[in-house]
């Protein structure tokens, strides 16, 4: 089985994990979602999505059967939307015991918690909650895979891969396919160097890399290399991604206009009663929307993709390698 830790950064941080089997047959076992709310129940069955490289993300591949784990999963009390609560209950704590049940043991035993919490994903701003942030599980992750990587032989399987590109290159006669290789390698170390947890996704292209410029691939083989290219596209910056710091700017301007008007209304204060009362008008309403803007639905994503250098290169070595029908 497959499991994968996401975080969903705007409009507010949300921690939930997919977990999928490419063995199974049965619709209701090729996958599911676990996300911690208190508006529904947490597991429910559809496919993984589909994320940018750059995405905060993490997958694991696990020796547990999948409708072992969602049988627990769905007698577990982080199911039940009743249980939620910001601090004790929330979603980074389903996460971290949905991981853990597949066997990826990122605390030693409940309950999950850190003294300082991350707001945001620098992790400059943390703040003593003795609770667990979408953020807090999700570096936790990350570590916890990048040391399991470590202690295997993927790095020299990385490794080889690129010196088979590498002697490639050096004997190969076609001059534009070993340009645009020549940039995908180096884009793809890039991404190493950013994301090491993700160096089987890396691998995966390096080796669909090399069977593409070494063989006569179909039109499938091609279609199926572009389609590959979309997940190392990057995700536009969005308005939304800064909402939550609006709202608590917003929140203080509310409370000071609510203040000063009463204040004024009080004192009779005829001359800056308009002034604090437009003030109070305009806060109150962008306080409601950009509430509103927070409280639509967290599935799904709103965030505009973008191609970068890999993309782009990786599309253009497809159609080279393309044969015209």
């Amino acid at each position: 089985m497959f499991i994968r830790l996401t975080i969903k950064p705007a409009p507010g941080p949300c921690a939930y994990v997919d977990a999928w089997s490419s063995e199974s047959t049965k619709q209701n076992e090729r996958g599911a979602r676990f996300m911690h709310t208190d508006c529904f129940r947490s597991l429910r069955n559809c496919s993984a999505s589909d994320r940018c490289d750059d995405d905060p993300y993490v997958t694991f591949k696990t020796n547990i059967s999948f409708s072992v784990w969602h049988a627990l999963m769905k007698k577990s009390e982080f199911d039940d939307p009743s249980q939620y609560h910001v601090l004790d209950h929330n979603c980074a704590q389903a996460s971290a015991f949905a991981l853990e049940q597949a066997g990826i043991k990122l605390f030693q035993q409940g309950p999950y918690y850190c003294l300082f919490n991350r707001l945001e994903k620098n992790g400059i701003f943390c703040i003593p909650l003795l609770t667990l942030s979408p953020w807090d599980i999700y570096f936790r992750a990350k570590h916890y895979k990048i040391q399991m990587l470590q202690n295997s032989t993927i790095g020299n399987q990385y490794r080889f891969t690129k010196f088979k590109i590498k002697l490639w290159s050096l004997f190969t006669s076609l001059t534009e396919e070993r340009k645009q290789v020549t940039k995908i390698v180096e884009e793809i170390e890039k991404r190493r160097q950013r994301h090491p947890e993700h160096i089987e996704a890396q691998i995966d292209i390096l080796m669909q890399t090399f069977y593409l410029v070494t063989r006569l691939p179909t039109q499938e083989v091609c279609d199926d290399y572009i389609k590959k290219s979309k997940q190392f596209k990057q995700r536009a910056v969005n308005f939304e991604s800064i909402i939550p710091w609006l709202i608590l700017l917003n929140s203080g301007l509310l409370a000071e206009s609510f203040r000063q008007c009463s204040q004024d209304l009080i004192s009779a204060n005829l001359r800056r009663l308009p002034f604090t009362g437009a003030l109070l008008i305009v806060s109150g309403y962008s306080f409601f929307k950009l509430r509103n803007k927070i409280m639509e639905p967290m599935f799904g994503s709103r965030f505009s993709i973008e191609d970068t250098e890999l993309s782009k290169s990786m599309v253009k070595l497809a159609n080279l390698r393309r044969v015209p029908q």
